[in-house]
């Protein structure tokens, strides 16, 4: 029991003192003032349940005071992904966070410093969890950009991956894949530009009518949009302009794009409130399933009709 309890409040300061780390490093290089304000409040939150914890281990843990890369990453993100993104992802560990804590102080016969401690800590993070809540809100239009941009990448790398591959199994050379690859890449660019544009605009209609605020614009969701379309369109193309053909252009292909697709699913995740995992292996299986259905067509034309590009 003692030895179960130790164990806990251990992974909980190691936790803590991470979190204390992020929130440092994000509040020291934050520009915008409010939200340098809210995560060196975060930074302090983090400091206290770190000094809850250490008392109940008494000295049997130190504080790690270096930034790891848990902490650059979350700077790269803000950096990369805007002010809103990296507010819903840490709105995102928060509500993890709490959900954890919760289920610990309803099941586990936890000794009453312990018990103590976690009640102080779900006050703390409902605190948090509601104010980068508030931070997402305010910021509501980036993130909209931000979905756009991954969105319109996701498309692109799915969509012409099963083209790429396809090509790939009838062609007798790579710069053949990679003229049909472009040609697709931008066809379906200006539909997907075109696509977002009206769905914004129909957006901004239909919020308009309901006198709710839209800080979504069409034009720049269109931009958005069709950019990282061919940008993800580019991307299952690169083994071939590099000079890869047939099955090494292929593998090296499906490896690239399954890579980017994850990063992006997990970005897709992350603001749609769902499941990383779930939504991941979802998008892979539809994008290998479409990849290999390709290449089974593709061989079934060359073997049986004889037919190359």
């Amino acid at each position: 029991m003692v030895e179960e309890a130790t164990r806990i409040a251990l992974k909980f300061f190691k936790d803590e003192n991470e979190d204390y780390l992020v929130y440092t490093w994000l509040a020291k290089k934050e520009k915008d003032p409010r939200l340098r304000k809210l995560l060196s409040d975060m930074s302090a939150m983090e400091l206290k349940h770190m000094n809850l914890w250490q008392k109940i281990l008494a000295s049997k843990v130190s504080s790690r005071k270096a930034i790891g890369p848990k902490a650059i990453l979350y700077g790269a993100i803000r950096q990369v992904m805007g002010v809103a993104f990296v507010s819903k992802l840490l709105s995102r560990n928060e509500a993890e966070a709490l959900d954890k804590y919760r289920k610990l102080i309803g099941g586990a016969a936890l000794p009453r410093k312990s018990r103590e401690c976690l009640s102080i800590i779900i006050r703390d993070e409902k605190y948090a969890e509601r104010h980068l809540e508030e931070a997402i809100r305010e910021h509501e239009g980036s993130l909209g950009n931000t979905g756009s941009i991954v969105l319109g990448l996701n498309d692109g790398l799915v969509e012409v991956l099963a083209a790429v591959v396809g090509l790939a199994v009838l062609a007798t050379s790579g710069f053949t894949v990679v003229i049909g690859g472009i040609i697709i890449g931008l066809s379906g660019t200006l539909s997907m530009a075109g696509g977002a544009y009206l769905s914004s605009k129909s957006h901004g209609l239909v919020a308009e009518a309901s006198g709710m605020d839209n800080q979504e614009k069409p034009s720049r969701s269109a931009l958005y949009t069709g950019a990282y379309y061919f940008l993800g369109a580019l991307i299952p193309i690169v083994p071939f302009i590099f000079g890869l053909e047939g099955f090494e252009g292929i593998v090296t292909s499906i490896v690239l794009v399954s890579l980017t697709l994850s990063i992006a699913s997990s970005v897709i995740a992350i603001i749609s409130d769902t499941s990383v995992r779930e939504r991941t292996l979802e998008t892979l299986a539809i994008s290998l399933g479409a990849a290999f259905a390709t290449i089974l067509l593709g061989i079934i034309l060359r073997v049986k009709f004889g037919i190359t590009i």
